[in-house]
């Protein structure tokens, strides 16, 4: 089917093949459309798929999560494993979104609500102030599926508190399709800020048992406590379970090593409560901070139990996941052509 011929629709019930579904039962700000739920909300386009990356202000459905998001910021992360070879010692770089998530969408995906977090830049720094964005979510390039929405009257196009602060329409000549850009008082602090927590430092992807596990790490900056600065990362855990049988995530035990310790993280579940992963949702995010004294020399590793619809056990097995920044590590870069594409 070519995409670039239909009009996306988005419907209040799932569509299987596309998984453009509602998954909660929080009702959504917008009036329920005509149509029997039915409107439509653009057209799609073609998917990048050799070298380049979507621009600020490219709305897109989720693959995995059937939102409706727009992208915010680019950034080129190393990835680890993306042949499904588990490989640690060499990176493909794909490029990686920061995005705004539509406010009905995100009520509905069952995203944890902590996602996104940076530490707040204060002037002494000597207090950790952690903020969270709501509605952002970081979502590899092959997860995108672009399309361009449409300007029909009645429908909010992306629903965000800060989609308004961050964009304004690039073309007003347009009638049927609606397009934004990032706001021309913006783009120069925009382009200058590093925003470090936005940007992946690593992400690393493990196939065993039919479950996909990606990690993506990401650096949130240091507060200075005393006479000793105190770093703080967060990892964020992506499951996709590749069957279509229901998978139980029982428990996960992960690791946290440092040049002074080593600290256990053991939970039940995500947050403490057994998930299912269901074919009708067969992905699922979670998150954490963890705060090391040192920017370089912290790993996580670990493992997650399973159990199968047969009442079958085993454990996923993660190893060394690096906590460092970027540039600091020594890992062999390999070009995005020399590997086969993710997914």
């Amino acid at each position: 089917m070519n995409l670039n011929h239909y009009i996306l629709a988005f419907r209040n019930t799932q569509r299987s093949c596309l998984k453009l579904g509602r998954f909660g039962t929080t009702p959504p700000k917008n009036p329920p459309p005509p149509n029997n739920g039915i409107v439509k909300i653009g057209k799609f386009i073609g998917e990048i798929k050799n070298k380049g990356q979507y621009k600020p202000g490219q709305f897109f459905i989720h693959k995995s999560f059937a939102y409706r998001g727009v992208v915010v910021k680019a950034f080129d992360a190393p990835v680890y494993g993306s042949n499904g070879k588990n490989d640690k010692e060499k990176s493909v770089t794909i490029p990686h979104y920061q995005c705004l998530i539509h406010k009905d969408d995100w009520s509905s995906s069952k995203l944890p609500l902590d996602l996104t977090q940076y530490l707040s830049d204060t002037p002494e720094r000597n207090q950790s102030s952690m903020t969270t964005v709501h509605g952002m979510d970081c979502v590899d390039h092959s997860e995108i599926m672009p399309y361009n929405p449409t300007s029909e009257a009645g429908y909010k196009i992306m629903d965000h508190d800060i989609f308004e602060r961050l964009f304004e329409p690039s073309d007003k000549n347009q009638k049927a399709f609606s397009s934004f850009s990032i706001r021309k008082t913006l783009i120069e602090p925009y382009e200058k800020k590093k925003m470090s927590w936005m940007a992946p430092q690593s992400v690393h992807k493990y196939v065993s048992e039919n479950i996909e596990i990606t990690i993506t790490t990401f650096y949130l900056g240091h507060v200075q406590k005393l006479s000793n600065p105190t770093h703080t990362w967060r990892y964020v855990i992506k499951l996709k379970n590749l069957t279509d049988k229901p998978i139980t995530l029982l428990e996960q035990t992960m690791k946290l090593y440092t040049t002074q310790a080593t600290k256990h993280i053991n939970q039940t579940g995500t947050d403490g409560i057994v998930t299912i992963l269901p074919t009708k949702r067969p992905c699922i995010k979670f998150c954490r901070n963890v705060e090391i004294a040192h920017a370089k020399g912290g790993y996580l590793w670990g493992k997650l139990k399973f159990t199968k619809e047969d009442g079958t056990k085993f454990d996923f097995q993660i190893s060394s996941v690096p906590l460092e920044p970027l540039g600091s590590r020594d890992y062999n870069r390999i070009d995005s052509n020399d590997e086969p594409p993710v997914e």
